[in-house]
């Protein structure tokens, strides 16, 4: 990809990435503080084709770094002339097994054993009423209601910020229900605020 977009004009706004400084990217955390928006994007909501297309019509450059595959259950790194696979099952064994270990400690008449080897034995399963449709419309609900309230007032919807940190959860999810609910949602890192780069004067909930 790089090697065919350095003969073509990049489009204004588009940073091109060069395969060796890919390494730096992945292992070390990347200032996007110069960014106005990030879109981050995966094969899982169903949008990478869409995404695809609307690149390629608007001569956008872009890289596909990696794609989810459910039924073999690897994670396959390649790099140059070297590949390696890793064994999603067994690698969860290994994460598992100091679990089990404290717990032998801590639990009596064999049961640590029987969690051991039955933790990967309960998959997830959901069952909804048959009239559930999962949608808006269905729950008489509008998600673009407080556009039309905020373009009505004139006024600016309120902000809320989600602070997080390396290893935070749940975040995604917090930040699409703030924004159902009418706020305008901020990202902040810990170090934003550490640093300055955040002051959250204008944030009115946390």
């Amino acid at each position: 990809m790089y090697a065919q977009l350095a003969d073509n004009k990049v489009p204004s706004g588009i940073t091109v990435i060069k395969p060796e400084d890919l390494a730096q990217i992945w292992y070390k955390p990347r200032d996007l503080s110069a960014y106005k928006k990030v879109i981050h994007i995966g094969d899982i909501h169903g949008c990478y084709k869409p995404l695809k297309e609307y690149l390629e019509d608007n001569g956008i450059g872009y890289a596909k770094i990696a794609y989810p595959t459910p039924a073999d259950r690897t994670v396959v790194v390649v790099k140059d002339g070297w590949e390696h696979t890793f064994d999603i099952d067994a690698l969860r064994d290994t994460w598992y097994h100091t679990s089990y270990l404290l717990d032998e400690h801590q639990s009596m008449g064999g049961m640590a054993r029987k969690r051991w080897h039955n933790y990967k034995k309960q998959p997830l399963e959901m069952r909804f009423g048959s009239a559930f449709k999962g949608t808006f419309a269905s729950l008489g609900l509008n998600p673009d209601r407080w556009k039309d309230k905020a373009a009505k007032s004139g006024g600016k919807s309120p902000v809320a910020a989600i602070i997080r940190e390396k290893g935070t959860n749940g975040d995604r999810e917090m930040a699409y229900t703030l924004w159902l609910a009418g706020f305008e949602v901020k990202d902040v890192m810990m170090t934003d605020l550490i640093s300055g780069r955040e002051t959250l004067e204008e944030v009115s909930m946390i």
